[in-house]
């Protein structure tokens, strides 16, 4: 190959590499700016407004953010307590938590000491959220793989089946699992946005 022809495509393959990296912070500067204005948006006093604006028979079908009520499924195995308190401790600083918010800790009973470790943690934080509570996972389900999604099911069944007993009402109930690792904790204000 020609001297020219290694030159002709280094600066090809240069231009393809610019090219690729202008787009990536063009990209970038996209999501960070509509991220910054949908930061910006109150969504309760936005829903509030769209609720008052819809005639009669369909505002008597949607629900209000204030009767909106969050189920949080943090499915665990063998994390640390010091791990879940910070989770839990982030998750009691929004500012729904108290009205709003129930966190469900779905251990596992393959972990030894998990029902204590969940008594623990509500003993230290019940009175921070509207409700909280905790599943053990059985491990000896017949025809059901172990792990996280077998875990996340059990605690969805056994805390809907609660709440629908004791009529909390579960039509205006959202679902949200999430890790226990708090680096992964939503913002302040996510559950704000999911109107």
């Amino acid at each position: 190959m020609s001297a020219y022809k290694r030159d002709l495509r280094m600066r090809h393959t240069t231009l393809l590499i610019c090219l690729l990296f202008c787009s990536m912070i063009y990209g970038c500067f996209h999501a960070w700016r509509g991220v910054a204005r949908h930061s910006s948006i109150d969504w309760r006093a936005r829903n509030s407004t769209q609720l008052q604006s819809l005639p009669t028979v369909q505002r008597a079908k949607c629900i209000p953010y204030e009767s909106m009520r969050h189920l949080i499924i943090i499915p665990n195995y063998a994390e640390p307590i010091s791990v879940l308190q910070e989770t839990l401790y982030l998750l009691s600083t929004h500012p729904e938590a108290k009205t709003a918010y129930h966190p469900i800790l779905a251990m596992e009973a393959r972990e030894m000491g998990s029902v204590h470790k969940a008594l623990q943690l509500l003993a230290e934080f019940s009175s921070s959220f509207s409700g909280l509570g905790y599943t053990v996972h059985p491990g000896d389900i017949e025809g059901e793989a172990i792990g996280k999604s077998a875990n996340v099911s059990w605690a969805t069944r056994m805390a809907w089946h609660e709440m629908a007993v004791g009529a909390r009402g579960i039509d205006r109930t959202l679902v949200t699992v999430m890790d226990s690792d708090s680096e992964r904790l939503p913002l302040p204000r996510f559950f704000c946005w999911m109107v």
